[in-house]
């Protein structure tokens, strides 16, 4: 077991973790991401997972509150095919929670879960049998590259799937660690080094980021507040 550790503190202005394109990233079928959030602010388009540019994502999750101030979750896949669900489920600013986007291509649909609990589940035009189309930009945690997005708060133990994972293997894992060696993991970035400026990708594939931002030139590393086993 490990109890509380690092996470990454994101300033919603210009704090970003890049992590430059692989063959591994370049997802083409289904994926899943994954990552505990907690927001300092509600306001705006808080961008998790993005790969791509803003009108070019291979695939990205983001959060957003609406202005009846419930939580806007949106999955967006390539083509900028963008499925948002308005639930009544409202982040609450100052609270970890777990957020997991999946898309899948063979089913053609876009689920949203939280706390390893499924929100939504709706069908996207085009998506079905679709291979999403890979490109050649970075993936961004907590922004879109392109300066867009910001994430305000904090986020850690992001993980990227080159699968749709179930909602039973979302719950069963959400608060687990991880060996790295999982099949499909393509990415799982745990933010617990306590210095330095780059984000160890603690899967097999070895896709270390870069932190970058206003504090000192890189995002700043906090206490987290939530147990994993």
């Amino acid at each position: 077991d490990y109890g509380p550790g690092h996470a990454l503190d994101f300033d919603g202005v210009t704090d970003h973790v890049t992590i430059f394109d692989a063959p591994t990233l370049d997802i083409t079928g289904s994926v899943t991401m994954e990552s505990w959030v907690k927001l300092d602010g509600k306001e705006g388009k808080h961008d998790i997972l993005v790969k791509g540019v803003e009108g070019n994502r291979s695939y990205s999750l983001s959060t957003e509150t609406n202005s009846e101030g419930r939580s806007l979750f949106s999955v967006a896949t390539s083509g900028n095919i963008d499925a948002e669900s308005v639930t009544d489920f409202i982040l609450d600013s100052n609270t970890w929670y777990h957020v997991a986007g999946v898309i899948d291509v063979t089913e053609g649909t876009h689920a949203l879960y939280v706390n390893g609990e499924l929100l939504n589940s709706v069908v996207v035009d085009g998506l079905q049998g679709s291979p999403l189309t890979a490109n050649n930009d970075p993936l961004s945690i907590g922004q879109t590259s392109g300066q867009l997005g910001y994430f305000d708060g904090n986020l850690d133990e992001v993980r990227l799937w080159s699968a749709a994972l179930t909602g039973a293997d979302i719950a069963e894992n959400y608060r687990k660690s991880l060996s790295g060696s999982e099949s499909d993991l393509v990415g799982y970035w745990r933010f617990t080094a306590g210095a330095g400026e780059v984000a160890y990708d603690y899967s097999v594939h070895g896709n270390h980021g870069i932190l970058e931002g206003s504090s000192g030139g890189k995002v700043s590393l906090v206490l987290n507040t939530f147990d994993i086993d």
